[in-house]
């Protein structure tokens, strides 16, 4: 049944694998980092993305390494070596890449623990995972196609999206708006993530619903390859029309409410956060007009609390602007997104299908030119 799209990842696997580069898996302790120049353990340069990971773990703030521009080179290898000997034992996994030119980076962080499936994880996951996709798809009585697959020789990661071509929601059984489920399988050398995937149909927008799936690093018992076998196998064999009820019912809910001021603010600082080099400036302008919210408030809203923004109304529909998240990380070439900060909106945009209450839920509405009078004295 599904012969087209098992040679179609075949042909993927293959692909990936021509395209890996050096990569390993090492452990470190805190006190082998060298505070010289770029923060690296035996050459090897930390990523910026894993920075926090070791900052928390030393204790100390984010802005740490500002410090070294003021104070004299003695004070600052007298203070790393008192923070290196203060966390001396703590260890780390770390997955090192090695670039054509011979420069290696640390560029995922897990605590290390004693507990890890093996070694033939490590050196086999990309073939093992593929092969337990390929024979789930053989043995599954639901039909697929690949959405999309994607391997990004940066991170060594590999993300495939697969539609089950006989699945149909009728999200509000009306026949405006249907969607298709699916599955999406995510994984590189440290961890793995399997989940149920819908696409909207009227504007091919994408959602991977973590929530109702599968995740795994190194540093989880779960981490095996048994399980993970289970798990892949688990959302391509059963039949996709189990996620019906849950996705109508997400999807009305969010049909039925604005968003907040702290909702919409939280969508945008994501952008801003990733707009360094100014690649985001159209979505912020497009996507986040604040003439009208202004206009209605006429007040200075970057000065209101977390509180007041989360009792504010955006006048954004909570379902429209999720349907607004999910296109801009489906059409990652339209809008000239990164295809990891994609990911990461779609993840983003899934917590806020799924989440229990949004802030105007069930609040009362605002009533005026009510008075009442004094009770008491004169």
């Amino acid at each position: 049944m599904n012969e087209t799209v098992i040679e179609e990842v075949q042909v993927f696997k293959e692909g990936v694998i021509d395209q890996l580069s050096n990569r390993d898996v090492i452990s470190f302790r805190l006190g082998d980092l060298d505070f010289d120049g770029e923060l690296n353990v035996g050459g090897n340069v930390i990523a910026k993305k894993c920075l926090s990971k070791i900052l928390t773990s030393l204790r100390v703030r984010d802005s740490f390494f500002k410090y070294r521009n003021d104070i004299s080179p003695e004070d600052w290898e007298e203070l790393s070596k008192i923070l290196k000997d203060a966390n001396q034992n703590t260890e780390f996994w770390g997955k090192k890449l090695t670039a054509a030119d011979g420069f290696t980076r640390i560029t995922e962080l897990y605590p290390r623990s004693e507990i890890i499936g093996g070694a033939d994880i490590l050196s086999n996951h990309f073939t093992q995972y593929f092969d337990y996709l390929i024979k789930a798809l053989g043995d599954t009585k639901v039909p697929f196609e690949l959405k999309s697959a994607n391997f990004n020789t940066d991170i060594e990661n590999v993300d495939m999206k697969l539609i089950a071509t006989n699945s149909e929601i009728d999200l509000f059984q009306d026949g405006g708006d249907i969607w298709k489920a699916g599955t999406n399988v995510n994984w590189d050398i440290l961890k793995v993530s399997t989940a149920p995937f819908f696409e909207r149909l009227i504007c091919s927008n994408g959602m991977t619903a973590d929530q109702m799936g599968f995740k795994a690093n190194i540093q989880n018992k779960k981490f095996n390859l048994a399980k993970i076998e289970k798990e892949i196998s688990k959302l391509i064999v059963q039949a996709p029309e189990r996620f019906e009820e849950t996705i109508q019912y997400h999807s009305a809910h969010l049909k039925d409410v604005n968003l907040s001021l702290n909702e919409f603010y939280d969508f945008k600082h994501f952008f801003e956060n990733k707009n360094s080099d100014e690649r985001y400036d159209h979505i912020l302008m497009k996507a986040f007009k604040e003439g009208e919210i202004y206009k209605n408030y006429a007040e200075d809203i970057k000065e209101k609390s977390k509180k007041w923004l989360g009792t504010a109304n955006s006048f954004r529909n909570a379902y429209d602007f999720f349907n607004d998240m999910t296109y801009l990380a489906s059409h990652t070439d339209e809008v000239n997104m990164d295809p990891e900060d994609a990911r990461e909106l779609t993840v983003k945009a899934s917590t806020l299908f799924f989440k229990k209450d949004l802030d105007l839920e069930d609040v009362a509405p605002t009533i005026n030119d009510i008075k009442v009078s004094k009770i008491f004295g004169d």
